[in-house]
């Protein structure tokens, strides 16, 4: 087969290329905590949409060691736990993240690779509509929490 049996009208090739380059780039989808660390704040999380490959779905590999966002900086901040059967979102960034995450700073990306599954951040508490909160509340609220562990 050559190029002309497969270009058939005029721009069919550049859609065939953005196509292309779109299923080798990801930028968010929704998953389900697998496990979570609660020493390193990663997790493994199972994608929770399949991959569509022409006619077929393909079940993405659970992504490991994807570290979650807890809310705060140097001072200060909210924890919560994160268990095994929560929703998240998973977002990838658009460059390596190993060496600034083993290191903190700035760092140079050691992987010329973009937008990719190892390269997520999971931010957990995204809910699909069957586990939406039962009561959502009119006011601001904290759930889960007991008063005496808020010093009160």
């Amino acid at each position: 087969m050559n190029m002309d049996d497969v270009i058939q009208e005029p721009g069919q090739l550049e859609r065939l290329v953005k196509r292309s380059i779109a299923e080798e780039n990801h930028y968010a989808l929704p998953g389900i905590v697998k496990s979570f660390d609660k020493a390193t704040q990663t997790a493994s999380i199972q994608p929770a949409l399949r991959r569509r490959k022409g006619n077929t779905n393909i079940q993405l590999p659970v992504l490991l060691d994807v570290p979650v966002y807890f809310m705060g900086g140097a001072d200060g901040g909210i924890t919560f736990p994160v268990s095994e059967g929560d929703e998240c979102l998973v977002v990838f960034a658009d460059a390596c993240i190993d060496a600034w995450f083993q290191n903190g700073g700035i760092a140079n990306a050691i992987s010329v690779r973009q937008h990719d599954y190892s390269d997520g951040f999971a931010f957990v508490g995204f809910r699909s509509k069957p586990h939406a909160l039962a009561e959502f509340p009119d006011e601001p609220a904290f759930w889960g929490v007991k008063k005496s562990d808020m010093g009160g």
